[in-house]
């Protein structure tokens, strides 16, 4: 796997632009690592995203969390980005999807039993209607839905009679920040704390979430926002990200035609189309 200096070093190459110490300046060039660095996150941030979109089991992780005995919801997380201890997950931003809640309650395995899954006004509905008929906390919850954000509110229903060990499947909501110096020590700014199970407070030196043979997508599209800094012409290296961008959405596509693998959102014909620059 390419490593964020290797993918800066890249960019510097296709720009033509020397390296002091084997890296990007930070400051005295047109172009800086800073600079360099925010294109290939933006570009790592939109793959991510679409990826999500076709090819979401690549990107799903799990953590396990307690829901409060009685309790009507729970924030998936703290309201306080900078404090993961107030909420169901360990994590600081919200999922981009949720792939299942599983109940681990005394179950050593941790597999657990699966919670089902209800759209927000089928469980509002429901819930009212075990109400009206004089319902009560109970062991056996029969079903979640989500609302909210900043943070993310999980209910469930009936509500629990003790606390519920819950183990859940989700995709981050963002990518790690890609931010790395040679050498290997951070750079100034930090990014999200997903580390490598989607959590911790430290930054990835490789851009996990994108298939290690695909990794040349993110210096051609830094290349491009380069090119558009510096207003010269840009077009060969859009087309050469284009034709990356349309092979990974391929390549995920047939993955999951040919290990059968569980989709969420399929749609082929974004495949063609590229967000205008």
């Amino acid at each position: 796997m390419a490593t964020v200096v290797e993918l800066r070093r890249q960019v510097a190459r296709d720009l033509d632009q020397p390296l002091v110490e084997d890296d990007i300046p930070e400051s005295g060039v047109f172009w800086t690592r800073h600079e360099v660095n925010q294109w290939l996150n933006e570009a790592y941030r939109h793959i991510y995203a679409k990826l999500a979109e076709i090819e979401a089991p690549w990107l799903v992780t799990e953590a396990t969390g307690t829901y409060t005995s009685g309790s009507r919801f729970m924030a998936i997380r703290d309201a306080d980005p900078d404090d993961t201890t107030g909420g169901l997950l360990s994590i600081d931003h919200d999922p981009l999807k949720i792939a299942g809640i599983f109940d681990i309650t005394g179950d050593s395995t941790e597999y657990g039993t699966r919670i089902r899954y209800m759209p927000y006004n089928q469980f509002e509905a429901y819930r009212s209607s075990v109400s009206r008929q004089g319902g009560a906390p109970s062991a056996n919850v029969a079903g979640w839905t989500w609302w909210g954000h900043e943070p993310m509110n999980i209910s469930l229903y009936p509500l629990p009679s003790g606390n519920i060990e819950l183990r859940i499947r989700f995709i981050p909501g963002t990518p790690t920040i890609l931010n790395r110096k040679a050498g290997g020590a951070d750079d100034v700014f930090r990014g999200p704390r997903f580390g490598q199970l989607g959590f911790g407070r430290r930054n990835l030196d490789t851009p996990v979430s994108i298939p290690a043979n695909f990794h040349d997508i993110l210096p051609a599209y830094a290349v491009v926002k380069a090119k558009q800094k510096e207003e010269s012409d840009y077009r060969d290296h859009q087309r050469r990200y284009e034709e990356l961008l349309a092979q990974l959405l391929q390549s995920a596509e047939e993955r999951q035609v040919e290990s059968s693998r569980s989709v969420f959102v399929s749609d082929s014909s974004d495949y063609g189309h590229v967000d205008s620059w």
